[in-house]
């Protein structure tokens, strides 16, 4: 037997909540109805609570229906939200709809409230499938890569191993001369730091890392670590920075932006080995210029950070596997591990789950010859 539709309902008319209840009983929806009047029972609702469909109206005594999408949005986007009222007029009807409401419906035409709610399940139940077909290809991807990758892994560590018992080896027949040893000492000292540095780069990607987002002014961010950065790029390499005015604060994870942007750079200086420029800058997109490929998160905008750099860049088969563990044409020794943009994207994912939002967030832009642009996109702190 099916199970009735769990329905949250903010509405301060009890019989208008029974009413459309018995509607849609009678257009063969059965519901189990939760009414709320107010925002702090509407919050608890959604935050203890599992739903199947959310209606509210307009206008409440001490709350709004806006106000309530709003919430929605930030704790169950994936819940379909249709406004029911009787005061919703076309101006506040579109905006609602481009804030993220599935559909709206007035008080005085209830009968379309039952097409409305059957076709926002469907809707609903396809991009769940959606997102669990996603799910399941990244699953087979990463288990793919994984698979393909160990065995760079397995040579690169078989290499550093080797480099430092060599050297300790030699240590033993010339500790006698203190040039050789400060020489060998100096050796294993980087064979360590690049097996540490290569661990690193394989947790991020797995998303193994803890972290906790929080209100965070990016301009002010990039400009404290500026100095990091630019003690990472050798001579060779200009790097400036170019902040966005008037920017919100986003939500984002210090300790994750911090391993992100080190990532970047790396992946920027590695493009350039005679030189160039690596340009980080800081602007305001509107959700109508986001990539199409990415998902919107029910924001009208978004905080965008770019690298962009002078370097080789990329054809469009190799942009196109540039998430992939270790993907390259050519492994050379000494040269970068090839995991930077993978840990970028997984410390991205990391904290939009912390956020408890799946959606990709990164953009990679890329032509050979004309460089790399790496664009992240932030969602706005909601108390920005």
């Amino acid at each position: 037997m099916k199970q009735p539709l769990r329905v949250l309902h903010l509405e301060d008319s009890r019989r208008d909540c029974e009413l459309i209840e018995d509607l849609l009983l009678k257009a063969g929806i059965a519901c189990k109805t939760k009414r709320v009047e107010t925002g702090a029972d509407f919050f608890d609702a959604l935050q203890n609570e599992l739903f199947d469909l959310i209606l509210a109206d307009c206008r409440l005594p001490t709350f709004s229906g806006l106000q309530a999408l709003e919430i929605a949005q930030a704790l169950r986007p994936e819940v379909p939200f249709i406004f029911v009222s009787g005061t919703l007029g076309e101006d506040k009807a579109i905006e609602s709809l481009r804030h993220g409401a599935t559909d709206y419906v007035l008080k005085e035409r209830l009968p379309d409230l039952a097409p409305a709610v059957r076709r926002a399940l469907a809707e609903a139940e396809e991009r769940a499938l959606f997102r669990e077909l996603q799910q399941r290809l990244r699953r087979a991807g990463r288990t793919e890569a994984i698979s393909t990758f160990s065995n760079v892994i397995a040579r690169d560590f078989n290499d550093i191993a080797t480099t430092i018992l060599e050297h300790t080896s030699l240590l033993k027949t010339e500790s006698h001369k203190p040039e050789r040893v400060l020489e060998i000492n100096t050796t294993i000292e980087h064979a360590a730091l690049k097996a540490s540095e290569i661990a690193q780069q394989l947790l991020a990607f797995a998303r193994k890392s803890e972290g906790r987002v929080a209100p965070t002014d990016i301009n002010r961010y990039v400009q404290d670590i500026f100095p990091l950065l630019r003690s990472k790029a050798p001579p060779t390499i200009a790097l400036c920075f170019e902040p966005g005015t008037d920017l919100p604060k986003i939500l984002g994870d210090p300790t994750q932006m911090e391993r992100i942007l080190i990532n970047l750079l790396a992946n920027s200086v590695k493009s350039m080995p005679d030189g160039g420029t690596i340009t980080l800058s800081t602007k305001l997109v509107p959700s109508t210029r986001m990539p199409d490929l990415l998902s919107h998160l029910g924001n009208d905008k978004y905080v965008c950070l770019q690298v962009a750099d002078t370097g080789k860049g990329m054809d469009e088969m190799t942009r196109e596997h540039v998430f992939e563990p270790f993907y390259t044409t050519a492994m050379e020794p000494g040269r970068a591990t090839g995991l930077e943009l993978p840990a970028v994207y997984g410390l991205m994912q990391t904290v939009y789950e912390l956020m408890q939002i799946q959606n990709g967030v990164v953009q990679v832009e890329s032509k050979r010859g004309k460089g790399t642009t790496v664009s992240l996109f932030f969602s706005n702190s909601p108390a920005a």
